[in-house]
């Protein structure tokens, strides 16, 4: 067997069988970081490792949840004794073992000793790097695998029954801010049972349910949902024997329900998937809809609103015309004045100066006062004959609500095609639905404060309500950067219920950047998320950008 290295962290007091300390035979020779109290850090296995003979850790009872890094090289020996595994076991009834190369060469998983998963052939003759996540609780449990894919011949792990290429470009994001190329896992499912027709009281956590008829009995881990009457519980250390539908179960305690099992699909009495093979998956949902906040501007995507002024003749000292609310006034004799235009020689010339004032082009003080801002939402060009094309600054509908008038016009030759600038296409939602592969498709602002929220179709994404277990968190991930002095941060926004939910701030480098705005819970208070808070309609993400 090849050179391999296990190591463990978890926070509290080291179980026996491991090690504080790495020596020189497990490749590495430093004491990792621990508490005050001696708790924590990085624990390897304490056998020596650079044998051909089998390795397995020691009990992990208390642990329920723990993390093994590692680095091996899965060449040599793959005889019985002596294929690469990681092991495991606890009093709480689960054990199991990661076989980087079992009989038949490729990556397995099993649960004692049930094979649930078998994945690809791993390369050989070059260092792996790895890591596994064990959770085992409630006599469910899941196991995860990550593979760092460092080269071109490592493929991608795909676990029988599993569909992770679905999950729609998952290895451009973080996982829990974990980040390898290739990863994978395999969940066994709780074991939950339903009840109905209580009669009692709640159960509680720790006592022990017995079917009457069946005989069989397991212990209460805790009501999943649910009140006396109806309801879910979680329980652990079953003794295998059938739970039976519409069959008395009681705890000792107050607790007075029947089994509510009834189709074929409640195996052994329990909840449909309890305690069976399952997957875990990162679903990657896309804005699709206009949110609540459209403050920020897109651009890179659909298409700007235009508009055409006309001048037919020179203006008269005063006439006006107006552009999103910005008034330009026409002077035969300039003044300082913001907005303020100098008339030309023709009306050709004072189009020029017109242009030249929206976008503080050549000839302040001249052709147009030295006070004057630039405009805020347009640009200007000259056009076909005496026009001037004017377009939005920013591509989508938003341009199509800029106003055009021209307030003053007594000498009659001041005209626009329409009230508004028109043929703006594209919403802020297609500026950010896909992972960049750079930045000229977004949306983007210079006014710190403002924020977009956008609708996410989680219907279409997420499995029925029936095939999810538990979701583990929402996050939201967002592509990037900052060229201004005044906007220095970026916040994750949830809003539920009409309300806005901001995450603390990220900063903002002045090149594309990834920031994961990780929710365990619903930010509204009611808990951990299920797939109703994530359908609701009320339901948008986004962000805002900060000073």
């Amino acid at each position: 067997m090849g050179r391999h290295l296990f190591w463990i962290d978890e926070f509290r007091a080291l179980p026996p069988g491991w090690s504080s300390s790495f020596g020189a035979n497990l490749l590495f020779n430093a004491t990792p970081r621990t508490d005050a109290a001696g708790n924590g850090g990085g624990y390897s296995i304490s056998n020596n490792l650079n044998t051909a003979g089998g390795v397995g850790s020691p009990d992990l009872d208390p642990i329920n949840e723990f993390w093994v890094h590692g680095g091996i090289d899965i060449a040599g020996n793959t005889g019985a004794g002596a294929r690469p595994a990681f092991l495991w076991s606890g009093s709480g009834g689960i054990a199991g073992r990661v076989i980087f190369k079992n009989a038949s060469n490729v990556l397995e998983i099993l649960r004692g000793s049930t094979s649930v998963a078998t994945g690809v052939a791993l390369p050989t003759g070059r260092y792996l790097t790895f890591l596994i996540h064990v959770y085992q609780a409630n006599s469910g449990g899941r196991v995860r695998v990550w593979i760092d894919k460092t080269a071109a011949a490592t493929p991608d792990l795909e676990f029988n029954g599993d569909t992770k290429e679905s999950t729609y470009l998952a290895e451009s994001f973080s996982i829990n801010d974990f980040h390898l190329t290739d990863w994978d896992d395999i969940v066994i499912n709780t074991m939950t049972v339903a009840y109905d027709t209580g009669v009692g009281g709640v159960a509680v956590a720790g006592e022990t349910l017995t079917g009457a008829t069946s005989g069989a009995t397991a212990v209460v881990t805790s009501v999943k949902s649910g009140n006396a009457t109806a309801g879910v519980l979680y329980l652990e250390n079953w003794n295998g024997t059938d739970f039976q539908d519409n069959e008395q179960i009681t705890t000792g305690g107050t607790f007075d329900a029947d089994v509510n099992a009834p189709t074929a699909d409640y195996v052994s009495g329990m909840e449909p998937n309890s305690l069976e093979p399952g997957n875990e998956f990162v679903m990657l949902a896309v804005p699709n809809g206009v949110g609540n906040s459209t403050q920020c501007d897109m651009t890179g995507s659909g298409a700007q609103a235009t508009g055409v002024w006309t001048l037919a003749g020179q203006p008269n000292d005063g006439d006006q015309t107006e552009i999103d609310g910005k008034t330009y006034t026409f002077e035969a004799t300039l003044t300082n004045v913001d907005g303020n235009v100098h008339i030309g020689a023709s009306a050709s010339a004072t189009i020029d100066n017109l242009i030249a004032a929206i976008e503080l082009g050549a000839g302040a003080g001249t052709d147009y006062a030295t006070a004057m801002t630039i405009h805020p939402t347009c640009t200007g060009a000259a056009g076909a004959g005496d026009t001037m094309d004017c377009t939005a600054n920013y591509y989508g509908t938003f341009g199509n609500s800029i106003s055009t008038t021209d307030p003053t016009d007594v000498s009659g030759n001041l005209s626009w095609g329409g009230a508004t600038l028109s043929g703006g296409t594209g919403e802020n939602y297609e500026g950010v639905d896909s992972v960049p592969t750079g930045s000229s498709i977004h949306v983007e602002t210079d006014t710190a404060g403002e924020r977009d929220t956008y609708k996410v179709n989680m219907t279409s994404v997420l499995p029925a309500a029936s095939e999810i277990g538990s979701i583990t968190c929402v996050q939201l991930s967002m592509f990037a950067f900052s060229d201004l002095g005044g906007i220095t941060n970026i916040q994750g926004v949830v809003r539920q219920t009409s309300t806005d939910y901001d995450s603390s701030n990220f900063s903002l480098p002045s090149t594309v950047t990834l920031a994961n705005d990780i929710r365990d819970t619903q930010p509204d208070g009611s808990g951990g998320w299920d797939r109703a808070a994530l359908v609701d309609p009320a339901f948008e993400v986004g962000f805002e950008f900060v000073a």
